[in-house]
């Protein structure tokens, strides 16, 4: 059986790589290789400073990235301080989604601060999407055991709605 596939979007490749070793029992993207390319798409396409026929393209080759790996769950990190004018996960997540190419994909934003929840709740639109506390702060994690009960609980819950 192939592992379920799932994109992390998260600007931090130190907390990038945290969640990728801690779900190897799914097939993660982008793989380590791709990870600047697919920020850097991101960071573009979050950018209001880039003109809109780059931003546009960016957005072109997500999504395209998106369907030819044909992802099934998105993870996304909340805060993604390193692209400009403070957009954040949510925003990206609306960028990227698109019904008629990925119907149904879930979303889990992932946050360091659980003081993020108010902002968090209040945009999410469908039961489609998900906050968890990331459960660390910095580069590490604060409890091992963490990431599994809550982070890959929404995973199995969210995969098995899609």
């Amino acid at each position: 059986m192939s592992k379920r596939k799932i994109l992390v979007i998260e600007n931090q490749i130190t907390q990038f790589e945290t969640i990728r070793k801690n779900l190897d029992e799914y097939e993660i993207y982008p793989a380590l290789e791709e990870y600047e390319l697919i920020m850097n798409l991101v960071c573009i396409r979050l950018n209001k400073r880039y003109i809109h026929d780059r931003r546009t393209e960016a957005l072109t080759k997500l999504r395209e990235y998106i369907v030819e790996r044909k992802i099934e769950l998105f993870i996304i990190d909340y805060k993604l301080s390193g692209c400009h004018d403070g957009l954040t996960g949510i925003d990206l997540a609306f960028e990227i989604q698109d019904r008629s190419l990925f119907p149904k994909t879930p979303v889990i934003f992932l946050s360091r601060s659980s003081s993020n929840t108010k902002e968090i709740k209040d945009h999410l639109i469908n039961v489609e999407n998900k906050w968890v506390e990331k459960g660390y702060a910095g580069l590490s994690l604060l409890e091992p055991s963490y990431f599994e009960k809550y982070i890959k609980t929404q995973i199995i819950i969210a995969m098995q709605i899609s």
